[in-house]
């Protein structure tokens, strides 16, 4: 009797902590939205919001799934400004980058990066068709992607994930507003 008891109690236990999942998801995003250009910035650890930003990645947004569009940074260096210091990035296509994304890389640069206070200077892009876009002075903000759901939703195919996607300021001002 006294392993019947220990059973459910454990089995409430557990049940109660797959009731209730949420992950938070953090990434800089551009503040204008491009249909040519996509700019996202990676932080070390996606789920801490205080982490560093550590990488930009910028592809083309005609990019589908079996159409593939190649781009190249006309510039070799990348300005950011943050706090008002100028921060030069020298920047040249590694030999383990892709043809589809350009990565450039902010931390290994020296530049440390939590917040929404600094400004990217990228300068030229050249697409595939040979069209360059002159991108102008890009202020990114945090976004935060938030899933809330339960284990059990995974197992359910009609199991349902409530998400929220918006900056991290929105966020922290007006909280989750659900539709």
């Amino acid at each position: 009797m006294a392993k019947k008891i220990i059973v459910i109690i454990f089995s409430v236990l557990i049940f109660n902590t797959c009731m209730g999942m949420t992950t938070k998801q953090y990434s800089y995003q551009t503040d204008k939205k491009d249909k040519t250009i996509n700019i996202v910035g990676q932080l070390i650890d996606e789920n801490n919001e205080y982490s560093f930003l550590d990488y930009f990645e910028i592809s083309d947004g005609r990019n589908k799934k079996n159409i593939k569009h190649r781009i190249k940074l006309v510039n070799n260096k990348i300005k950011i400004i943050k706090d008002n210091r100028e921060y030069i990035i020298p920047y040249s296509k590694s030999q383990n980058d892709d043809d589809e994304y350009l990565y450039i890389d902010i931390l290994k640069n020296g530049v440390n990066i939590t917040d929404d206070e600094f400004v990217v200077y990228l300068g030229k892009i050249e697409l595939d068709t040979g069209e360059i876009i002159k991108l102008p002075p890009l202020h990114l903000k945090k976004y935060v992607y938030i899933t809330k759901g339960s284990i059990l939703n995974t197992i359910n195919p009609n199991g349902k994930f409530n998400q929220y996607y918006n900056t991290v300021e929105e966020y922290k001002k007006n909280g989750w507003k659900e539709e």
